[in-house]
């Protein structure tokens, strides 16, 4: 499927999924855990297991559906399966950088989720850059 027929949503080169997927990323860090009952945080389990799901599917799943959707399904499986270990985590991430006397812990880990997002967008849109270029340099020669 050429990008051009793609949904932009699913064209891990479009502004639009740049835009849309760090948005998304980058919000999740927002979102203590630990100051959510069991409801709620499986909820936010879920949630950032379907993004990320679709996120990796997206990029990495490769051209064809059914390996995007398989991709995509074995990374929200993962992702829901180790989302408490992930607490653990991101809860230790923000009091190490409250020990080191930095306010607003969450929203660094925000700033940081999205602009990592951004780059891995900015990296997927110059390898489609390069393909296309060293693409149309083989079919002229």
């Amino acid at each position: 499927m050429t990008p051009k027929k793609q949904h932009v949503l699913t064209n891990p080169t479009s502004p639009a999924f740049g835009i849309t997927s760090t948005a998304i990323m980058g919000a999740l860090p927002l979102i203590d855990a630990s100051k959510l009952d069991d409801q709620q945080r499986r909820a936010v389990h879920v949630a950032t297991a379907v993004f990320t799901g679709l996120y990796i599917g997206i990029t990495v799943g490769g051209k064809r559906l059914p390996l995007r959707a398989l991709v995509g399904l074995a990374t929200a499986a993962a992702t829901l399966r180790f989302a408490d270990v992930g607490d653990v985590i991101d809860a230790r991430l923000e009091e190490k950088l409250r020990s080191v006397g930095v306010q607003h812990p969450r929203r660094w880990m925000a700033a940081g989720t999205a602009a990592l997002t951004f780059l891995g967008y900015l990296s997927d849109r110059a390898a489609a850059r390069k393909k296309a270029v060293h693409g149309d340099a083989r079919r002229s020669t």
